[in-house]
């Protein structure tokens, strides 16, 4: 785990390389503080296209602003001032009119300010502000991890030494059994010759 923290970056003109390593690295420490993979949060290129994604739709609702004043101007209010644009939002009439014309623009709007406080939480997710915490945490851990580690290795060692011990009496009783059988075959055939 801790050599990923050290991987030299291969190709500083590359950003491509640079967001794998370090969602590799991010992935890592998941694994080291025990972040189930189901609350895991999105890779940073996820992130990128999302931001990306979310960037399209401000330059689309830029021009939906422009179309705005250009339907105002259509409906013969015109703006041509922040003045005629306050005294727009004064008159309860013409607010009606717009609303009615930009119903599409206000509910999209409100999707992409509830998909933004969606993605607030993944700046704010507090086990990475915990993680010297958790490190502590499983230093107990650790250490039964480590006290296991050599008990199973003396078990097989001692293991391996009894199977070491099995074998070498198969081999001297197999040894005995091929004398025994040479001795008999002998006999048999002095008796038989007899």
């Amino acid at each position: 785990f801790p050599y990923l923290l050290l991987l030299p970056r291969k190709n500083m003109a590359d950003p491509n390389l640079d967001l794998e390593i370090l969602e590799h690295r991010i992935a890592e420490l998941e694994d080291f503080i025990g972040t189930p993979s189901s609350v895991r949060n999105p890779t940073i290129s996820e992130q990128v296209n999302n931001v990306r994604s979310f960037i399209d739709n401000s330059r689309h609702h830029l021009t939906d602003l422009i179309d705005l004043t250009e339907k105002c101007e259509e409906i013969g209010i015109p703006i041509d001032s922040n003045e005629d644009f306050l005294q727009l939002l004064t008159n309860n009439r013409e607010k009606g009119r717009l609303i009615l014309n930009m119903a599409d623009y206000i509910e999209s709007t409100a999707r992409h300010v509830d998909e933004l406080k969606e993605l607030q939480r993944y700046i704010q997710f507090s086990p990475y502000y915990e993680l010297h915490q958790k490190k502590e945490d499983l230093k107990p851990l650790e250490e039964i991890n480590t006290r296991q580690y050599v008990e199973v290795a003396q078990y097989s060692k001692e293991l391996q030494d009894l199977l070491d011990s099995y074998n070498q009496i198969i081999n001297l009783l197999s040894q005995k059994f091929l004398y025994w059988d040479a001795i008999l075959t002998d006999l048999e055939q002095k008796q038989a010759k007899k």
